[in-house]
């Protein structure tokens, strides 16, 4: 191992802040495919769907307090889809940010 033993490394390769960062958002992006990405995830993910109004309006004309509730629960189902659905890698990601 190289470096003292608070970095993080990879086959003896320390690693830096932005190699970390992107580890780290890899593994979460596994963590959530893995979780909905199933059978019972995906049905888990369509209940979520469902009651979060993701393909309905959320606006409630008589009551800001169901409005803000119903954007709160459909914005933890948006979160959900675009960490299944984001780009991890940094070259991928530098090439998308240049088009």
């Amino acid at each position: 191992m190289i470096g003292n033993s608070d970095q993080p490394y990879i086959d003896d390769k320390v690693l830096s802040e932005e190699d970390r960062r992107v580890s780290a958002a890899e593994q979460l992006h596994m963590d959530y495919l893995a979780t909905f990405s199933d059978p019972r995830g995906k049905r888990v993910l369509d209940d979520l769907s469902k009651f979060g109004l993701v393909d309905q309006d959320c606006f409630c004309p008589d009551s800001f307090s169901r409005t803000a509730f119903a954007l709160g629960a459909r914005s933890v189902v948006l979160h959900i889809r675009d960490m299944m659905d984001m780009v991890v890698d940094k070259d991928r990601q530098q090439k998308t940010d240049q088009e």
